[in-house]
Protein backbone atom coordinates (compact mmCIF):
# COMPACT_ATOMS: atom_id res chain seq x y z
CA UNK A 1 0.00 0.00 0.00
CA UNK A 2 1.13 3.49 -0.48
CA UNK A 3 -0.33 7.03 -0.27
CA UNK A 4 -0.30 9.04 -3.37
CA UNK A 5 -0.14 12.70 -1.67
CA UNK A 6 -3.03 15.48 -3.63
CA UNK A 7 -1.21 17.44 -6.49
CA UNK A 8 -2.94 20.76 -5.24
CA UNK A 9 -4.16 22.12 -1.77
CA UNK A 10 -7.63 20.22 -1.18
CA UNK A 11 -7.47 18.02 -4.08
CA UNK A 12 -7.81 13.95 -4.13
CA UNK A 13 -5.57 11.93 -2.65
CA UNK A 14 -5.17 8.01 -3.32
CA UNK A 15 -4.33 4.86 -1.58
CA UNK A 16 -2.86 2.48 -4.03
CA UNK A 17 -3.07 -1.04 -3.34
CA UNK A 18 -0.32 -3.47 -4.58
CA UNK A 19 0.23 -7.35 -4.89
CA UNK A 20 3.47 -9.43 -3.93
CA UNK A 21 4.09 -8.37 -7.49
CA UNK A 22 3.92 -5.01 -7.42
CA UNK A 23 0.81 -4.65 -9.30
CA UNK A 24 -1.53 -2.35 -9.11
CA UNK A 25 -5.11 -4.22 -7.81
CA UNK A 26 -6.82 -1.84 -6.03
CA UNK A 27 -6.94 1.99 -4.96
CA UNK A 28 -9.11 4.50 -2.72
CA UNK A 29 -9.59 7.66 -3.89
CA UNK A 30 -10.29 10.49 -1.24
CA UNK A 31 -10.50 14.23 -0.06
CA UNK A 32 -10.45 15.81 2.98
CA UNK A 33 -11.02 19.59 4.37
CA UNK A 34 -9.37 20.94 7.37
CA UNK A 35 -11.72 23.85 7.29
CA UNK A 36 -14.91 21.94 7.36
CA UNK A 37 -13.21 18.95 8.89
CA UNK A 38 -14.48 16.32 6.68
CA UNK A 39 -13.17 13.39 4.36
CA UNK A 40 -14.97 12.17 1.15
CA UNK A 41 -14.20 8.94 -0.43
CA UNK A 42 -14.88 9.61 -4.16
CA UNK A 43 -14.15 5.80 -5.23
CA UNK A 44 -12.87 2.41 -4.03
CA UNK A 45 -12.20 -0.62 -5.80
CA UNK A 46 -10.57 -4.16 -5.51
CA UNK A 47 -10.10 -6.38 -8.22
CA UNK A 48 -12.63 -8.93 -8.28
CA UNK A 49 -10.32 -12.09 -7.88
CA UNK A 50 -8.86 -10.05 -4.38
CA UNK A 51 -12.33 -8.47 -3.04
CA UNK A 52 -12.95 -9.74 0.87
CA UNK A 53 -9.47 -10.36 1.82
CA UNK A 54 -9.39 -7.17 3.96
CA UNK A 55 -7.58 -4.51 1.19
CA UNK A 56 -10.77 -2.60 0.96
CA UNK A 57 -10.70 -2.42 4.68
CA UNK A 58 -7.19 -1.37 5.22
CA UNK A 59 -7.23 1.34 2.68
CA UNK A 60 -10.38 3.03 4.38
CA UNK A 61 -8.60 2.78 7.82
CA UNK A 62 -5.32 4.47 6.31
CA UNK A 63 -7.47 7.20 4.78
CA UNK A 64 -9.49 7.77 8.06
CA UNK A 65 -6.73 7.55 10.26
CA UNK A 66 -5.14 10.42 7.72
CA UNK A 67 -7.74 12.68 9.23
CA UNK A 68 -8.56 11.88 12.80
CA UNK A 69 -11.84 13.32 14.45
CA UNK A 70 -13.39 13.97 10.78
CA UNK A 71 -17.13 13.55 9.60
CA UNK A 72 -16.38 10.87 6.84
CA UNK A 73 -19.23 10.82 3.45
CA UNK A 74 -18.93 8.52 -0.10
CA UNK A 75 -20.02 8.92 -3.23
CA UNK A 76 -23.21 6.94 -4.57
CA UNK A 77 -22.50 3.53 -3.89
CA UNK A 78 -23.37 -0.01 -5.27
CA UNK A 79 -25.28 -2.74 -3.52
CA UNK A 80 -21.56 -4.22 -3.22
CA UNK A 81 -20.70 -1.06 -1.93
CA UNK A 82 -23.56 0.05 0.61
CA UNK A 83 -22.93 -3.24 2.31
CA UNK A 84 -18.93 -2.90 2.54
CA UNK A 85 -19.47 0.72 4.21
CA UNK A 86 -22.02 -0.26 6.20
CA UNK A 87 -20.07 -3.13 7.84
CA UNK A 88 -16.91 -0.35 7.77
CA UNK A 89 -19.14 2.19 9.94
CA UNK A 90 -19.71 -0.77 12.34
CA UNK A 91 -16.34 -1.49 12.38
CA UNK A 92 -14.82 1.77 12.92
CA UNK A 93 -17.85 3.12 14.89
CA UNK A 94 -18.23 6.28 13.09
CA UNK A 95 -21.59 6.76 10.22
CA UNK A 96 -20.38 7.29 6.15
CA UNK A 97 -22.58 9.72 5.02
CA UNK A 98 -23.91 8.53 1.30
CA UNK A 99 -23.89 10.92 -1.39
CA UNK A 100 -24.04 14.36 0.31
CA UNK A 101 -23.03 17.50 -1.42
CA UNK A 102 -19.45 18.21 -1.64
CA UNK A 103 -17.57 20.26 0.68
CA UNK A 104 -17.52 24.61 -0.51
CA UNK A 105 -14.23 24.75 -0.07
CA UNK A 106 -13.50 21.37 -2.82
CA UNK A 107 -11.39 22.17 -5.69
CA UNK A 108 -13.21 19.22 -7.17
CA UNK A 109 -16.81 20.03 -6.48
CA UNK A 110 -17.74 21.16 -9.80
CA UNK A 111 -16.69 17.38 -11.25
Amino acid sequence: MRRVPPKEPGGAAQIVLTDDRDRIVGGLKYRTCGLCRTGRVEHIWITGPLQGRGMGREALQAAVASAPGYTWATSRQSTQGRAFFAAMSEELEMPFARNTARCGHDPGRAS
